[in-house]
Order: structure tokens, then C-alpha cells, then sequence
């Protein structure tokens, strides 16, 4: 969790099912490549922000990210609204984090019903030992579904790995705290 008065979650929509991933590997890495930027290094948004990350290449980044071959779904929650209007989905930290997987699995299951697919859902390891509760969580919200929905479109467990060894979850992670400045200004987005 951030701390920020917003946290943010994302999905992707692939366009094009056969070419998306080597297509977006490609563009990544020869976007780094070109700046001189060691392909094991993760781009990350306060990087960008405190000039860790040379402007041209964040420019370059930016770019290569609206050239990608997917869509993205941002989910926004606000942390100060929230409680006062919803206080069961904000009373923790770990609440605010199910409440917003929980958004975002009914966003991608809606999405999945709309082009009859199914999905799965990778998410960014924290720490070992906050991973397990929300694999337990995750299980109960596709085995029992949301307050609002079943969500038999979702396939599998909740996947969890670190961002610096996917280029998927440096690009989301750069997308969500993207979103999250231009909707709420500086320092409002997570690592801001």
C-alpha cells in the first residue's frame, strides 16, 4: 500500500493474442536498448520522477507504452472518500488492496464476458508473507465470487511475481502510477 490518498490497480486487454507479448518484449527492450538503459535495470515510476531515469528515455518509455499492443484498465480509489462512503471495503490496509483487486477482477471478468475469453490475473509480489493472505483472498473471490458478481471467466490462482523480472508488470506499474499523477496530481500516485 502506498500511503497516498490513492491507490491504483490495472488490467490489460490484448489486441492481438498470437504477437502481443514478443511484440511488447521487442518494443521494451529496444526502447532501453537504444538509451544505453541495462535491460536488467527496472524502469520505475520515482525513478522518472526524481530524474533517475533520463527524461528522453522516460519520453521514449511513455511512448513505446501508448504503441504496445494492448489496452489498459486503470482502477483509481480514492482513500479519502472511500472510507467515509464504504467504510468495509477501507478499514486496512490489506482491505484497501482486496477491495481494488476486487474492482478490477470484476472489470477484466466484464471485459472477458464481452469477447467470450478467459483470464488470469498477475500481480506484484510485495512481501512474501503479505502474498499468501491475498492468494487466500484472491481463491475465495473466484471460488465465491464478489458482493456483486461470480467471476467463472477468471482461470487460476492469482499469479505473483516481482516487477523487476517482468516486463508486464514494469509496464503496469508505470501505466497505474501514470494515471494516478494525471488524475491526482504529483505525489498522489504510488512511488511518487
Amino acid at each position: 500500500m502506498s500511503g497516498a490518498s490513492v491507490d491504483a490497480f490495472l488490467t490489460v486487454q490484448k489486441r492481438n493474442p498470437s504477437g502481443d507479448w514478443p511484440h511488447l518484449r521487442r518494443l521494451w527492450q529496444e526502447t532501453l536498448s537504444a538509451a544505453g538503459w541495462p535491460l536488467d535495470r527496472e524502469i520505475k515510476w520515482h525513478g522518472i520522477r526524481k530524474g533517475e531515469v533520463p527524461p528522453a528515455l522516460a519520453d521514449e518509455v511513455f511512448a513505446s507504452l501508448a504503441a504496445a499492443p494492448f489496452t489498459a484498465y486503470v482502477t483509481l480509489l480514492d482513500l479519502e472518500l472511500g472510507p467515509e462512503r464504504e467504510p468495509d471495503f477501507f478499514g486496512t490496509p490489506e482491505d484497501v488492496y482486496a477491495t481494488g483487486l476486487m474492482f478490477l477482477a470484476e472489470r477484466f471478468h466484464h471485459l472477458l464476458d464481452a469477447e467470450d475469453d478467459l483470464g488470469l490475473i498477475v500481480v506484484d509480489s510485495r512481501f512474501r508473507e503479505d502474498d499468501q493472505p491475498l492468494r487466500r483472498f484472491f481463491a475465495d473471490l473466484t471460488k465465491d465470487g464478489t458482493p456483486y458478481m461470480q467471476l467463472p471467466r477468471i482461470i487460476e490462482g492469482l499469479f505473483l511475481g516481482p516487477s523487476h523480472y517482468s516486463i508486464g508488470l514494469q509496464c503496469a506499474d508505470l501505466i497505474v502510477a501514470m494515471t494516478a499523477n494525471a488524475e491526482r496530481g504529483p505525489g498522489q500516485g504510488r512511488g511518487s
